[in-house]
């Protein structure tokens, strides 16, 4: 999934993630969740540990933090970007 959405949608329900760092998913998770190199069984097997023990302030953050990510929010970030794209054209 490109943009990360699994994440988020875990984070709002309260579940601990456990995320790769690879394509968008630091950047979406944004510290608030585990993150791994896929590639790295031992890493993924901490990573599950220490997603599990996230304290309830750090899970509490990472609610907030997707709740905040809606839909409206964004499109106006999209539309940011593409106003600020089509503004550097020569």
């Amino acid at each position: 999934e490109g943009y990360g959405l699994p994440l988020l949608e875990a984070m709002a329900s309260g579940t601990p993630v456990l995320a790769s760092d690879r394509g968008a998913c630091p950047e979406v998770a944004a510290g608030h969740a585990v993150i791994v190199d896929p590639l790295d069984v031992e890493a993924m097997a901490a990573g599950i540990g220490a997603a599990l023990a996230l304290s309830a302030e750090r899970r509490a953050a990472a609610l907030a933090h997707a709740r905040a990510r809606t839909w409206a929010e964004t499109a106006r970030g999209t539309l940011a970007v593409w106003r600020e794209a089509m503004s550097e054209r020569p």
